[in-house]
């Protein structure tokens, strides 16, 4: 498993550990997924490179974006949703650092992003993204 991969599992287990969402309602890449229209809630998880660079001598940094979207039923009101973002934008807040088998990751920021109406799965969801940024420091070896 690469280094950047190793990353991404770790800030699921992270997400899951949270348990705002059984593991069943998350939509991960390359993982067949449609969510039960009788759902109150679900979530897709993304990951989004931005660049690695050189960062000490001995270590390596790569940059990335874990964007979460968080769907609720449509027309369901706004607490729902901004209750889950907030728990989202706070458990992923500003200077944690996650770390495992020499891998050190730093949350840099967690925005929220505007909330829209959404079809998807062929059912109407309301859906707000969470964009996490994060340096996910690589051992060298």
């Amino acid at each position: 498993m690469s280094g950047e991969h190793h990353a991404e599992q770790l800030l699921i287990d992270y997400f899951h550990a949270m348990d705002l969402f059984v593991p069943e309602r998350v939509a991960i890449d390359n993982v067949p997924f449609t969510p039960n229209l009788d759902w109150d809630n679900w979530a897709r998880v993304d990951f989004l490179p931005t660049g690695t660079n050189s960062s000490t001598l001995s270590k390596r940094a790569a940059n990335a974006i874990m964007q979460v979207m968080v769907f609720v039923q449509a027309n369901s009101g706004a607490y729902e949703v901004k209750e889950l973002v907030d728990q989202l934008v706070d458990n992923f807040g500003i200077q944690r650092t996650l770390s495992t088998d020499g891998f050190n990751i730093h949350i840099d920021r967690s925005e929220r992003g505007q909330g829209m109406n959404t079809t998807q799965y062929g059912a109407d969801w309301y859906m707000t993204p969470v964009s996490i940024y994060y340096t996910v420091f690589l051992p060298t070896h």
